[in-house]
């Protein structure tokens, strides 16, 4: 997710409650494009770190992904999105991963929760799960401002609360299925080019956001956030066709990222 955008340079990524509600409604448009994964382009690969992860196993790897359309690959045409990416750089260092991808483009926090408790196939795989890498809570925000017809409307204030207290549960959920497995979870991104008097309220929102998943995993072992906004500021080059999603070069620094998030303090 970033730039280029006719309407984006008006906006923020996610309003802040002093913007106007015009504003807000433009941008939920964007961002429904985006969070449920309807557009997307092979941009092209990105170069990757040689260090060997620190995870389960010598040689076999199961990486179970779950969320929305970041995790489900949107933007990265054919290839897998970085979950799949993540998998080639452990081929490169030996390994045999598997991937086993359950996100759905468009899922809330709380529609992930209740696909693991209404999905015992879902439950089985993420205990199996050697790694977990997840993405949540863009799609709780953007509903809110523009809510599918399936949908009751809900205020951002509202809408943030309740994806703390699903985030929250969410990460607990994940380590109490699976007590040993690093699981991820991806952070936010600008995805709109801004003009400067626009940027401070932009980034203040974006690390609100951010902030909230950072906190739903405090307490939980080895449950993470994985930081992007860095790999998409300034970088429109990294996105898909819709100008929102990453392209094949942001998946492939994002799976990098989390791959230094697993590696030994030594870089092992």
């Amino acid at each position: 997710m970033l730039a280029h955008v006719q309407v984006g340079r008006l906006l923020s990524w996610y309003v802040p409650a002093a913007g106007g509600a015009a504003g807000a409604v433009v941008l939920a448009t964007g961002l429904v494009l985006a969070l449920t994964g309807r557009f997307g382009e092979h941009l092209g690969p990105a170069a990757v770190s040689t260090s060997a992860p620190r995870v389960a196993h010598d040689v076999g790897l199961r990486i179970v992904a779950i969320g929305d359309s970041i995790t489900a690959g949107t933007g990265d045409g054919q290839t897998g999105g970085y979950p799949a990416r993540l998998a080639e750089l452990l081929r490169q260092r030996g390994r045999s991963p598997t991937v086993v991808n359950l996100a759905v483009p468009g899922a809330e926090t709380g529609d992930v929760l209740r696909r693991i408790e209404s999905e015992p196939e879902v439950r089985a795989e993420l205990a199996r799960a050697d790694v977990i890498v997840a993405s949540a809570g863009g799609n709780d925000l953007t509903h809110s401002l523009r809510p599918p017809a399936d949908r009751p409307v809900s205020e951002p204030a509202a809408s943030a609360a309740g994806a703390a207290t699903n985030l929250t549960a969410l990460a607990r959920r994940l380590r109490g299925l699976n007590p040993t497995a690093p699981v991820r979870f991806i952070g936010l991104y600008n995805p709109f080019e801004l003009l400067p008097a626009e940027e401070v309220d932009a980034r203040a929102t974006l690390r609100q956001w951010n902030d909230l998943i950072e906190r739903a995993t405090y307490g939980v072992h080895d449950v993470i956030v994985v930081p992007v906004a860095d790999l998409f500021y300034d970088r429109p080059d990294r996105l898909a066709a819709d100008r929102f999603h990453p392209g094949s070069k942001g998946h492939a620094v994002i799976a990098e990222r989390v791959l230094q998030t697993l590696l030994e303090p030594d870089g092992r």
